[in-house]
């Protein structure tokens, strides 16, 4: 430490070297990943049926599909599966988790999917696809174009059509509407305008009385003895069970003076239900989501869907698109948005301690000599920087800068006694055995995380591990004599603009000569 002290120049030439070493050979080899790495070994059976089955109907579906993943649990190696079936939607799914360690005898993931592929049960009026659990291309290889128009049923029936184009493109497995985009089965009543005029019946009426039927209404509560009882009017079930009995209610028409049945008032017809109305940017829109081969290119597939898209003809006032790249980029942003933040929030915490802006400079550049341990490691380990490795960087800023704070804080008491060399030095010797011990207590601790394969949902935590312990390693070791040498140059820098402020604050102001 002494010698680096007395050798600032030759120092500041290795720090520049360093940083250059730093960013340069290990940031170009060290891949990054937008996205980590899912649980291929995750997938799902999706199915639509007809929207006119009986909820008994669609469950003996659901059943035949269960029971195909049943006969095949030992041979696929079957950890669990899982079936959701919502009552008011068309669309059902089945997802099926493999055993991530696979046993002598049980087929290939790879293989797995393909059988499922090539042999799911056929119904009739029953269309089955294998796809991912995953939505939004976040955690499985799959991505999401959106329908855009005023009316959300054309859209529907365009994604019918874009749905029947995408199934035959190449490498991909499946194409469907978010699960709740879509409702069951309804019957609607429209008003005969024409037949309601001439009655003299508005339609408020009807409505109020189609609701009446088949919800009721409430009573004002029934008061016996000091005992509130709620009181509800509605139609027998008899009378509301059967779409012929309501049809004859009959409605007074202020025209005639008398009761006419309500079909006379109203046209029936039966249709699907919109479980959501989504808008984007104030236009409706309609996701398809589109699950991908993992062994094919996503942007390979991505411009095969354009081009069959691209031929379609589209309504007018209607369109499609499919995020790009550059459209996801805001969760890349979110991301170095929150390492921003943690390393200024760091830096106003040490400045409001210290009462000092150059001080938390010194120790605020930790931060990038643990960036030489992170790339590095993940250099020599052949691991990208991935999602998880950016949680790392974010942990990291709170945990180097400790070792820092500890030294400049017994600096900064020290010089109260000692000139600021000798104070370096005796800070440094006193501080070193604490900032390794903690150091390497944290170190050690990650060892299992960063040398293990443990995972969630198929994302390894090893990533996380290793920038940790790698930024950890370094910004100890760098600590230790950089921080003090950084802290003695802005400490001359703060010196020397002290004295400059004053000399200008102190220079005389020059007065005119006699006779000029």
């Amino acid at each position: 430490l002494a010698w680096v002290l007395d050798h600032r120049s030759d120092t500041l030439l290795g720090v520049v070297a360093v940083c250059f070493v730093t960013f340069v050979v290990p940031v170009k080899a060290v891949g990054c990943q937008d996205e980590a790495d899912g649980n291929i070994s995750e997938f799902s059976i999706v199915y639509r049926f007809p929207g006119d089955f009986t909820y008994r109907e669609r469950v003996e579906i659901v059943d035949t599909f269960e029971a195909y993943v049943e006969e095949r649990r030992e041979a696929w190696g079957v950890e669990v599966h899982r079936s959701r079936l919502r009552s008011t939607s068309s669309n059902g799914r089945t997802t099926v988790h493999l055993q991530e360690e696979r046993a002598e005898g049980m087929m290939s993931r790879e293989a797995v999917i393909a059988e499922a592929r090539d042999t799911l049960p056929q119904m009739p009026g029953v269309d089955a696809q294998i796809g991912w659990s995953g939505r939004d291309g976040g955690e499985v290889p799959q991505f999401t174009l959106y329908l855009r128009g005023e009316d959300t049923a054309t859209l529907a029936t365009l994604g019918e059509e874009v749905r029947r184009v995408i199934k035959n493109v190449p490498g991909v497995l499946s194409a469907l509407p978010d699960l709740e985009e879509e409702g069951g089965e309804e019957m609607r009543l429209r008003i005969d305008r024409e037949s309601a005029a001439r009655y003299g019946v508005p339609a408020q009426r009807v409505g109020q009385t189609v609701s009446f039927a088949l919800r009721g209404t409430s009573l004002p509560e029934y008061h016996d003895d000091g005992a509130e009882i709620d009181v509800f009017a509605r139609f027998r079930l008899e009378d509301r069970e059967n779409m012929e009995r309501l049809m004859d209610f009959p409605i007074f028409s202020n025209t005639t003076f008398t009761s006419v049945p309500l079909r006379s008032l109203v046209d029936t017809e039966v249709g699907s239900g919109l479980g959501t109305i989504r808008r984007t940017n104030r236009q409706t829109s309609w996701p398809i989501t589109v699950d991908v081969d993992p062994d094919a290119d996503m942007m390979q597939v991505r411009a095969m869907v354009d081009a069959a898209l691209g031929q379609m003809n589209f309504p007018r006032g209607y369109s499609w698109n499919q995020p790009s790249r550059m459209d996801n980029q805001e969760d890349d942003q979110a991301r170095n948005l929150a390492l921003m933040l943690s390393v200024t929030m760091v830096f106003i915490i040490m400045g409001v301690l210290f009462e000092s802006f150059l001080l938390p400079l010194s120790i605020i550049t930790t931060i990038p000599m643990a960036m030489f341990g992170v790339y590095w490691t993940l250099y020599l380990t052949s691991t990208p920087l991935d999602v998880m490795g950016g949680v790392g960087l974010v942990i990291l800023v709170g945990v180097v800068v400790n070792n820092g704070i500890v030294l400049i804080d017994l600096v900064t008491r020290l010089r109260e006694t000692m000139p600021r060399k000798e104070a370096l030095i005796e800070a440094g010797g006193r501080r070193m055995r604490p900032i390794l011990m903690t150091a390497l207590t944290t170190i050690f601790g990650l060892l299992p995380m960063a040398l293990g394969d443990s995972t969630f949902i198929g994302i390894p935590y090893a990533p996380m591990g290793k920038v940790v312990m790698g930024g950890l390693i370094a910004g100890t070791i760098l600590t230790l004599f950089f921080v003090p040498y950084l802290y003695s140059v802005l400490d001359d820098m703060r010196d020397s603009a002290s004295r400059w402020l004053a000399w200008v604050l102190r220079r005389p102001e020059s007065k005119p000569q006699p006779g000029k």
